[in-house]
C-alpha cells in the first residue's frame, strides 16, 4: 500500500521542502501561496485516491463445503481506522 501512495508522497514532501526554504521569494513572490494550495489540491486527491484503494481485495478465501467466501482487502490498517471490516464474508447459494 505505500508503494500505491508514493506518487502523492514524493511530490508532497519536495513540496514542504520547497515551502521551507522559499528558494522563490525573491524572484516570484506569489510561488509560495502557489505551492500552498498545490500541496493542498494534491492532499484532496490523495484522500480521494483512498477511497479506490479501500477496495482492493488481497485474497478471495473458499470455505471447505463451499458456502462462504471471504474476502480479504489489503489495506487493513485503513480499514480498521475507519472501523470498515478487513474481511466481508460472502455466503453462496
Amino acid at each position: 500500500m505505500f508503494q500505491l501512495y508514493l506518487k502523492f508522497l514524493i511530490p508532497l514532501a519536495v513540496l514542504f521542502y520547497l515551502i521551507k526554504k522559499n528558494p522563490y521569494y525573491q524572484s516570484y513572490p506569489a510561488m509560495l501561496p502557489g505551492m500552498f494550495f498545490v500541496s493542498i489540491a494534491l492532499m484532496i486527491s490523495m484522500i480521494k485516491y483512498s477511497k479506490v484503494t479501500n477496495n482492493l481485495v488481497h485474497q478471495v478465501l473458499l470455505d471447505p463445503t463451499g458456502t462462504e467466501l471471504t474476502f480479504v482487502y489489503k489495506n487493513q490498517m485503513f480499514r480498521w481506522m475507519r472501523n470498515d471490516r478487513p474481511e466481508q464474508n460472502i455466503m453462496i447459494s
